[in-house]
């Protein structure tokens, strides 16, 4: 499986009414509010007795792409439209999974209903426990990935450094925020195209630099890192240039990123 960067549609989980629990439902907005510090955990459903979280679409949704961050599921599966033998391809449960972060990549299916039912935990018998589910589509992979010169991420600082009398210094701390610059060289017409069509679109996606690295397959011990964030276009898309300014080339694109608010 490829580790190119890739896009994906917004989150389609986006209100607590989409989301059915067996317990605690006035904390399942932290499924999907982007902190990963909060999270959704049950009471009562320690060891191995099973709960189940669905998200139900406000209508018929393709998806592909599934990933949980900060959890403690163990034991689980995942399947769709209400019925347990609706799995995806390849199907999503294992019975010892150790990995807190999730990555799922399957072929697209279009659902009414997605059904996240957790045995038991990592590690063992715990109250069920989960940050942040996401549910959505590929939107764009890129062909292929920029070098470390044309990749600038940051966490931007939202807050104030004063200097006091004194001349001591005390920063003011409000929130951190991803921001990307991004150069692309030789990009195919066609690529460069799907870049033009989200940039038109003026609306938020997700993007997961390097998503597979360190993917979590169903079955296999290997892990993702968690990184994935919702992001805007920043400024101007610029997309005109030839690579070496020679047509038969391909094109140059460069893309500024930054995270949106919470």
């Amino acid at each position: 499986m490829p580790s190119n960067f890739k896009i994906h549609s917004d989150n389609e989980i986006n209100t607590t009414t989409q989301i059915a629990v067996n317990i605690n439902t006035s904390s399942v907005v932290n499924m999907y509010d982007r902190d990963t510090t909060t999270s959704y955990a049950t009471t009562g459903y320690g060891g191995s007795t099973a709960t189940t979280i669905t998200w139900t679409a406000a209508a018929a949704t393709p998806i592909s792409r599934i990933y949980l961050q900060n959890c403690n599921f163990g034991q689980f599966e995942i399947y769709y439209n209400g019925t347990t033998t609706n799995v995806f391809n390849p199907a999503i449960s294992n019975n010892s999974a150790t990995a807190s972060d999730m990555y799922f990549e399957f072929a697209t299916v279009t659902v009414s209903s997605v059904s996240l039912k957790i045995t038991n935990t990592y590690p063992l018998n715990a109250e069920k426990r989960v940050a942040e589910i996401y549910i959505g589509d590929e939107k764009l992979e890129f062909t292929r990935n920029p070098n470390s010169d044309n990749y600038s991420p940051i966490y931007y600082r939202k807050g104030q450094d004063m200097e006091m009398s004194d001349g001591g210094m005390v920063s003011v701390f409000l929130e951190s925020k991803f921001r990307a610059d991004i150069t692309l060289n030789y990009i195919s017409e066609s690529n460069t195209s799907q870049f033009r069509s989200l940039w038109n679109e003026h609306f938020p996606f997700v993007f997961m630099p390097f998503p597979s690295a360190n993917i979590y397959l169903a079955g296999t011990t290997t892990t993702w890192n968690g990184s994935a964030y919702e992001v805007s276009f920043l400024g101007d898309l610029d997309i005109l240039k030839f690579s070496s300014n020679v047509r038969g080339n391909g094109f140059d694109v460069s893309i500024s990123l930054a995270e949106t608010p919470n």
